[in-house]
């Protein structure tokens, strides 16, 4: 998804990112030709996958992949004990795209799969150590097999890639399964003898069996049973996979075939670390684990379970700031909006060069002024709130009278993603989103 920073800004690197909800005064710059430069809306960025791990020292490192305006620009690495903090660029154009799937592999390797390359960090070495061009786009699911071998699973037509970290053998298998709408294969795992499944969604619900010796492909759900939703699959330390299509019905997968079963009362998944664009693997070789990784306030804390005492450390680094969904100029003469990754309000008063910035309700992706107040169209479920900024600023609660801003409705399943514009009239306010309309 491309986002557009419709201000054109820059701040010192302290401004608002200290304190969760602050205000702070701007560095205005004059920049010539009648331009001045103000800030930065938000400027912060966005964690896209955590771990805790160990490099080349046996320093413990947190590993964090950043994300703001221009997608996933790089990858920050913390020493848990000082604070010290190193960013190292990533070795491609993100072109706005940013990591959904990531995943650390038994030999201490960190890998994503997005802007359609698939790379490799080696905390030891503190570098890049590999990366590839691969067919479009973005890993959705990642997983080891075995052998030591790293699988992504990617959107938009459920493409495969494979890379052996030992021979370095890179193999794109291309799309294996189109349908005529963007698949989401949030789930990959492999069997002992090879055999890759996929669980696919968000349309209709599916997993697929590749055989990558064949390049095979197997559709196991039949028509009859796909379903909207998800798709899951998982490894068992007993070498088969399990997994359901989004209803109660669950199999057990080997060697390309499935079995109907009974939904498992437990199931041994094998220890793998990987996860969806929320992953944060807290716990370091030694035993600590990561209590807080901070991005906004710039705050590390690690606890020691042995000791029951925790260290907290601040770290730093460069952020270009989170999207600008909308801004427009609200009744008490500020301009305002919303950013997303995080999900921020923020306020600019143009007379004192002054800056508010806090946590806000949900994604504004539309924001508009009707007479003394202030609405905002946003996701998900198309939700909409009114501010009044005469009043105390009060959280965001559905239900409650006292939040300012106030919820006021929502429009699921009309409108659910991304409200596009807030087309306000004397009486009422028109929510659009295409070519629906609530």
């Amino acid at each position: 998804m491309q986002y557009s920073q419709t201000l054109w800004m820059t701040l010192l690197g302290s401004l608002l990112c200290m304190m969760n909800s602050c205000a702070t005064f701007g560095a205005m710059e004059d920049l010539g030709n009648g331009f001045l430069h103000h800030g930065i809306a938000t400027p912060v960025s966005h964690p896209r996958g955590i771990v805790a791990t160990v490099d080349g020292e046996g320093r413990n490192v947190v590993l964090v992949w950043l994300f703001d305006r221009r997608g996933g620009y790089a990858l920050l690495a913390i020493d848990a004990e000082t604070g010290r903090s190193i960013e190292y660029p990533m070795p491609f154009n993100p072109r706005g795209d940013c990591p959904y799937a990531s995943i650390l592999s038994s030999r201490n390797k960190f890998y994503t799969h997005f802007a359609s390359h698939f790379v490799e960090f080696d905390p030891e070495k503190h570098a890049f150590t590999f990366y590839h061009a691969t067919a479009p786009q973005m890993a959705m699911s990642m997983t080891e097999d075995d052998n030591g071998i790293i699988w992504s699973a990617t959107y938009p037509q459920c493409g495969v890639v494979s890379f052996n970290p030992k021979t370095r053998e890179f193999v794109d298998y291309g799309h294996i399964y189109k349908q005529n709408w963007r698949e989401y294969p949030r789930y990959i795992a492999l069997d002992d003898t090879g055999w890759v499944y996929i669980g696919i969604g968000y349309t209709a619900t599916q997993i697929v069996a590749f055989n990558p010796k064949s390049k095979e492909v197997r559709p196991m759900i039949p028509e009859s049973e796909r379903v909207k939703g998800m798709a899951y699959v998982v490894r068992d330390v007993n070498g088969k996979v399990y997994g359901h299509a989004g209803s109660d019905v669950w199999y057990e997968f080997y060697r390309g075939e499935k079995r109907r079963i009974e939904k498992p009362k437990r199931i041994n998944a094998k220890r793998i670390i990987a996860g969806s664009q929320g992953l944060f693997h807290r716990q370091f070789p030694d035993g600590k684990r990561v209590k807080v990784c901070d991005l906004i306030n710039r705050v590390l804390v690690v606890e020691d379970p042995k000791t029951g005492k925790s260290k907290r450390v601040t770290f730093d680094y460069s952020s270009e700031g989170a999207h600008i969904m909308g801004l427009a100029v609200a009744p008490n003469g500020t301009i305002c909006g919303g950013t997303a990754f995080p999900m921020r309000f923020f306020s600019y008063d143009p007379k004192a060069d002054r800056w508010v910035n806090r946590p806000c309700y949900g994604q504004w992706n539309t924001v508009a002024r009707q007479g003394d107040r202030f609405f905002v169209g946003g996701y998900g479920g198309g939700f909409l709130l009114e501010w009044d900024p005469s009043r105390k600023w009060v959280p965001t609660k559905k239900g409650s009278k006292e939040s300012n801003p106030r919820f006021l409705t929502q429009c699921t399943p009309v409108i659910n993603h991304g409200l596009d514009s807030l087309l306000p009239f004397f009486v009422g306010t028109h929510l659009r989103d295409g070519s629906h309309s609530k």
